[in-house]
């Protein structure tokens, strides 16, 4: 059986990654660069000081993070939290203060004998979906970015939340091309969620 697995894969790398990987990397090169819409954060501070925020966005892209995956490509997306204190007036010359952050990312790839996505959270979690959909729905949200905010000094904080998706993880020595590169990294601009008071 796995003898017959590996045959499937080399016969799959001889005739997919010639035939596809010239004509994605040029549609990455020319597919413009675009924001994530309806970015959607909730958050709660429970009474022990600890923020836990969700992160929800519909599907951006479906098509070119499944056109990477079926080359044989690893697809990212990361969650990021901060947490501001909001600096009284005297001091607001200084700016406001990062107390904390935090960020969520996975890792998607596709078998591609069994047609099953794998998911690979940045906490070592894996996750396998057998459908797009379902695929979709785990990769484009975050349930559970916990923050310690219970050392904090009293005083007001406020949240700023962002997404970044790679179509490609690019290996290290390749990842400085990830910004210069159009359509290989969609990210948002940052979004201020909400503001709370440790008393």
């Amino acid at each position: 059986m796995k003898r017959l697995q590996l045959k499937h894969y080399i016969n799959y790398l001889r005739t997919n990654l010639k035939k596809n990987s010239f004509v994605f990397l040029l549609f990455i090169l020319f597919f413009p660069l675009f924001n994530i819409s309806a970015m959607e954060v909730s958050y709660k501070l429970d009474d022990s000081n600890l923020l836990i925020c969700s992160i929800r966005t519909p599907p951006v892209k479906a098509g070119s993070i499944l056109d990477s995956m079926e080359i044989g490509h690893r697809a990212e997306i990361e969650f990021i939290i901060k947490v501001y204190q909001n600096k009284k007036r005297f001091l607001s010359f200084l700016g406001d203060r990062l107390e904390k952050d935090n960020s969520v990312s996975y890792v998607a790839t596709r078998d591609p004998v069994n047609r099953i996505f794998k998911i690979v959270k940045s906490d070592g979690q894996k996750l396998r979906k057998e459908d797009e959909k379902s695929f979709f729905d785990t990769f484009f949200s975050a349930d559970d970015i916990r923050i310690d905010m219970s050392r904090a000094e009293k005083g007001e904080y406020y949240i700023l939340s962002r997404i970044e998706m790679k179509v490609i993880k690019l290996i290290p020595p390749l990842n400085l091309l990830s910004d210069i590169i159009p359509g290989i990294i969609t990210k948002t601009d940052w979004i201020k969620v909400g503001t709370f008071r440790i008393n």
